[in-house]
């Protein structure tokens, strides 16, 4: 069982979500990483990723009677060549048509997509190798790092 090793990024601020590779045995245990506070914009192109944690989470949305929908946010970890981890994120809605995106991720990862009645376990994704293509979007005078396809490697 791997457990997760809280890290801390230069703020101090606790990052509750990654999950290390390294194996402990006592969860109390925090591994400061060499993280940025600010997370650098990567520079467009593909990147060597693994994927260190999947959640299911809910936004606004405008087109569902609902007014939200679920969406499968999955958190790449990229390693930069100074060394640096960067959390890329790729959000992709909960929609397993054979043409949507949630569907091609999990035929690049290698994951079974579940029949009717079955559950995706989101556990699966963790650990998984890709290639991720980096882009980068301008929102509120901000430039953030997107996550426009990824690739088994």
């Amino acid at each position: 069982m791997t457990k997760n090793i809280l890290g801390n990024d230069d703020n101090g601020d606790m990052d509750k979500g990654h999950k290390s590779k390294e194996k402990k045995n006592d969860d109390k245990l925090i591994k400061r990483k060499n993280r940025s506070n600010k997370y650098p914009v990567l520079t467009p192109g593909w990147y060597e990723g693994e994927v260190v944690d999947a959640i299911l989470e809910e936004y606004p949305s405008d087109y569902n009677k609902s007014g939200m929908r679920e969406v499968i946010v999955i958190d790449i970890l990229i390693v930069t060549e100074e060394g640096t981890e960067v959390i890329v994120k790729r959000f992709d809605n909960l929609n397993f048509h054979e043409i949507s995106n949630l569907s091609a991720t999990l035929r690049e990862l290698g994951i079974d997509k579940p029949g009717f009645d079955e559950y995706l376990d989101l556990t699966e994704f963790i650990g998984k190798k890709i290639e991720v293509r980096v882009g980068n979007k301008d929102k509120n005078r901000r430039t953030y790092n997107t996550v426009e396809s990824i690739k088994k490697l």
